[in-house]
């Protein structure tokens, strides 16, 4: 997979191939093409029971249950809107060093190499019949399919936060 053939890479909602087919090495297989510039989207997945782990991401990223699972509050990261509806977020990311979390904690952003890890936890998927959710999910889509790449785009540089320059690579 090389950056300037590829837009991103993507794991669905639900992933159980990817999060328990392979061991921890193997999945950190995809870090190499993020490092060397691509995006990498991760959709919801059920982390708090133990189902899918984390233990592959390059920098520990918490998670934990959602008192509130009917609203989605994106931050506004990726062009990504407010959601209403039932179960729209059942788990939410809390804020973690070297991750940037977004609105309510349904999404966050990590800086790795050249690239970018998007993790999104709102159930986009699973209400798709909502009409925010499917826009939601189109919008995430061509992020994906846009071929341009988050720096010249916008969607992988967020704004100064404390005086820290946020969407850096945590290396650096």
């Amino acid at each position: 997979l090389k950056p300037d053939k590829h837009a991103a890479m993507l794991v669905a909602p639900r992933g159980m191939r990817f999060h328990n087919g392979f061991d921890k090495a193997t999945k950190r297989k995809i870090l190499d093409p993020v490092e060397r510039g691509m995006t990498l989207l991760v959709m919801q997945q059920d982390y708090v029971s133990g189902r899918y782990k984390m233990d592959w991401l390059p920098v520990p990223l918490g998670v934990e249950n959602n008192p509130q699972p009917t609203v989605f509050d994106p931050g506004g990261a990726i062009g990504l809107r407010k959601i209403e509806t039932s179960d729209i977020l059942w788990q939410r990311f809390k804020p973690s060093q070297g991750w940037e979390v977004f609105g309510n904690g349904g999404v966050a952003h990590l800086k790795w190499g050249k690239g970018h890890i998007w993790m999104i936890n709102a159930r986009l998927m699973q209400r798709m019949t909502h009409p925010d959710c499917a826009r939601a999910l189109k919008t995430l889509m061509e992020f994906c399919g846009s071929g341009v790449p988050p720096e010249k785009s916008g969607l992988g540089v967020s704004p100064k936060k404390g005086g820290v320059e946020l969407g850096r690579d945590v290396r650096a």
